[in-house]
C-alpha cells in the first residue's frame, strides 16, 4: 500500500474516533504537513474528514463509489485476483493486457486491469467502444488449464453470465444478447470482448474485456443505451459491482476448466434474451434473417430461416425484428 492507503487504513480502522497526527507519523513516516497533504487527496476523492487541532482526524463518512486508487486493492481479497494494474486514464485496459502478457507473461495470471476511464475502448470486431460516465472498464488476464480452442465462446457466455449475476445481485435484471450484450429492457448495459491466443489443441492466453454501465447518466436517447443510475436513480459502488463480477466470473470459468460447459449453457438460457425471437444477422456483408431457436452443444446460435436451419457460428451485428 502507498502512503494514503496506509493513512485510509488507519482511519478506517478507527471510524468514528480521532486518529492523532503522531499515529499517523509513526505509521507512515513522514511529517504533519505531509500527512496533511495527504489528507487533502482523501477529501478530494470525497471521504468526509473531520480535522481537530492538537487531536488529530477522524473519518466521518467514505464516497458511495469507491472505485478510486485508495480502494482498488481490495480487489486481491478476492480469490479471483492476485494482481490489479489501475488507471486513471487508458487507451484501453485490452492494450495493457496485451503489454503485460507480452513483457511479463509469467506474472499476468490472474491480473485485473481497472480503467476509470479509456480512449480507444474496443468491443468485437475492434467497433470502438464508448467510454462514457462514471462505468466500469476493466480487462482480466487468466491462463487456463485444459481448454480448448473451440471454449472462446463459452468463456464470453461466462463474461455476459457473471454480469447479469452480479447486476441481479443489485436489483437490475440484465438478460444476454447472443453472443456478448447484456441488456435492460432492449438498452444494452454491458458489453464482453474475449480474446484468446491458442494452438491447434489447448488455449494458451485469455483475456476476457468487459464494460458495464453503472453511474453514467442523462444518456443520449439514440445511444440505445442504459446503466444502474438510470434504473435504480442511485450512485452504486463500483468496487463492489466489480467484486462481484469477479467472484461469479472465476466460478465460471472454473467449470469449463472442469468440463462442466452444459452448466454454462444452462446458465446463460437462464439469462438470455435471443431465443424465440425473430433476428437478422449480419455477417461479412451478408444477411440472415429467422426466427433464434436454440443454441447447441458449442453455443452457437441455431435460426431458423425460408431456406432451413442455420448454424450461426460468429456475426457482425445481431438485431431484433
Amino acid at each position: 500500500m502507498n502512503i494514503t492507503q496506509i493513512i485510509l487504513e488507519t482511519l478506517s480502522n478507527n471510524k468514528n474516533e480521532f486518529v492523532s497526527s503522531e499515529n499517523l507519523c509513526a505509521k507512515t513516516q513522514i511529517s504533519r504537513i505531509a500527512i496533511w497533504q495527504h489528507i487533502k487527496k482523501l477529501k478530494n476523492a470525497g471521504y468526509l474528514i473531520e480535522a481537530k487541532r492538537g487531536v488529530g482526524y477522524k473519518l466521518i463518512q467514505k464516497p458511495p463509489d469507491l472505485l478510486n486508487v485508495y480502494e482498488i486493492h481490495k480487489l486481491k481479497e478476492n480469490k479471483a485476483v492476485e494482481n490489479v494494474i489501475f488507471f486513471e486514464n487508458t487507451t484501453s485496459t485490452m492494450d495493457e493486457a496485451g503489454k503485460l502478457l507480452q513483457n511479463s507473461r509469467d506474472l499476468a495470471h490472474k491480473t485485473l486491469i481497472v480503467a476509470l476511464s479509456q480512449t480507444e475502448g474496443r468491443g468485437r470486431k475492434n467497433r470502438h467502444w464508448l467510454s462514457f460516465g462514471q462505468n466500469i472498464y476493466a480487462s482480466y488476464i487468466y491462463l487456463p488449464k485444459n481448454l480448448g480452442p473451440q471454449d472462446g465462446l463459452f468463456v464470453m457466455f461466462a463474461g455476459c453470465i457473471a454480469v447479469c449475476m452480479a447486476l441481479n445481485d443489485i436489483g437490475v435484471q440484465a438478460k444476454i444478447k447472443w453472443p456478448n450484450d447484456c441488456l435492460v429492457d432492449g438498452k444494452k448495459i454491458s458489453g464482453i470482448l474475449v480474446d484468446v491466443k491458442s494452438d491447434m489443441s489447448f488455449i494458451e492466453e485469455l483475456v476476457i474485456g468487459f464494460g458495464v454501465n453503472v453511474n453514467w447518466q442523462n444518456i443520449p436517447e439514440e445511444i440505445n443505451a442504459t446503466s444502474t443510475y438510470e434504473i435504480t436513480k442511485t450512485i452504486i459502488d463500483r468496487l463492489n459491482l466489480l467484486d462481484k463480477i469477479m467472484y461469479y466470473l472465476f466460478l465460471l470459468i472454473k467449470l469449463i476448466e472442469n468440463n462442466y460447459k452444459k452448466n454454462i449453457l444452462k446458465l446463460w438460457k437462464l439469462y438470455e434474451t435471443t431465443l424465440k425471437k425473430r433476428v437478422e444477422i449480419v455477417s461479412d456483408n451478408k444477411k440472415i434473417q429467422g426466427v433464434a431457436k436454440d443454441i447447441d452443444e458449442y453455443g452457437f446460435l441455431l435460426v431458423e430461416t425460408q431456406h432451413g436451419m442455420q448454424r450461426i457460428i460468429t456475426c457482425d451485428n445481431l438485431r431484433f425484428l
